[in-house]
């Protein structure tokens, strides 16, 4: 697949670095050091210079790839920048933006800005801030089917009502179903006679209420539920959102 990356920065740089073993990867950007650097490192064809400039674009051969990503720290870039792409062909475009305003206007009309995938990191930020707040137990959580399900790890302590406890003991929750075991490196498949081990990392899958009890049980000093403040230490888009989500969800950031 031939890929075309517009940003040579910390999002473009992992990107290429991913693909580059398997695809045709070409990394635009205008810092002569970055693409240098990105030469050598990661085996990729660079170009320098303006991602939205159609010259540049032709350079990159955008005309015969499959996918561009524009992925620069600039959102008024990245959305000429796949218009752009548009007028040569019909690669898949992929755009990263921080503003929620071009977020809301992608999501009435799809096909606005030549974007086919639109990503708002700032608001996926927030959403992440505020999954972490209501599960600070959890040692990772994401949500599946719109957030009707969510799959959590937890590492469970000594402490731990479920630790020494078998899988069929500790499965106690409704719409709640135990998926991993992690332990010394390895990742083991729970059965009812699986017992949990302090040290253990556990992996659930069920409702965001199920998940949310079962935190409420191995860690009950940790949830948030009784919190009468969260403090929110700075302004910008993503402290906003993180605000406006909490506050949807009954809780009092200040």
């Amino acid at each position: 697949m031939h890929v075309v990356i517009i940003g040579a920065g910390e999002v473009g740089t992992s990107t290429a670095a991913s693909l580059a073993s398997d695809h045709d990867v070409v990394v635009i950007d205008c810092d002569a050091d970055r693409t240098e650097d990105l030469k050598y490192q990661y085996d990729v064809l660079t170009i320098t210079g303006d991602g939205t400039d159609s010259s540049v674009q032709e350079r990159a051969d955008v005309a015969g790839a499959d996918m561009l990503i524009a992925c620069t720290d600039d959102d008024r870039t990245n959305l000429v920048a796949c218009g752009t792409a548009k007028t040569f062909g019909d690669p898949f475009t992929i755009a990263r933006v921080k503003s929620t305003s071009y977020l809301k206007t992608w999501e009435r009309d799809e096909t606005a800005f030549g974007v086919d995938f639109l990503v708002c990191t700032d608001l996926l930020t927030a959403e992440n801030i505020v999954r972490v707040i209501g599960l600070p137990a959890a040692v990772d959580v994401d949500p599946f089917a719109g957030d009707l399900v969510q799959m959590a790890e937890f590492e469970i302590g000594a402490e731990s009502p479920v630790a020494d406890q078998t899988v069929a003991e500790a499965d106690r929750f409704e719409s709640l179903t135990f998926v991993g075991i992690f332990r010394d490196g390895e990742v083991e498949i729970p059965r009812g006679d699986t017992r949990i081990c302090p040290g253990d990392r556990a992996v659930v899958v069920g409702s965001p209420e199920s998940v949310q009890a079962f935190a409420n049980d191995i860690a009950p000093d940790t949830t948030p539920n009784d919190a009468d403040e969260i403090v929110i230490v700075g302004g910008s888009e993503i402290g906003y959102q993180t605000a406006r989500i909490l506050e949807e969800r009954g809780l009092r950031p200040r």
